[in-house]
């Protein structure tokens, strides 16, 4: 059983992509927080 329900994975998904999109406009790509948000994204989908 995954630790997470679907519809909370996916929302948690949605949240962490939103943040990252935000982040990477608003302080670049290459950003600790934007690297950060991609690496917990990664981590989502595996």
């Amino acid at each position: 059983m995954c630790a997470l329900s679907n519809r909370k994975l996916v929302e948690e998904f949605e949240t962490t992509r939103k943040g990252m999109a935000s982040v990477g406009l608003e302080h670049g790509l290459t950003n600790s927080d934007t690297v950060k948000l991609s690496t917990k994204l990664d981590d989502l989908l595996n």
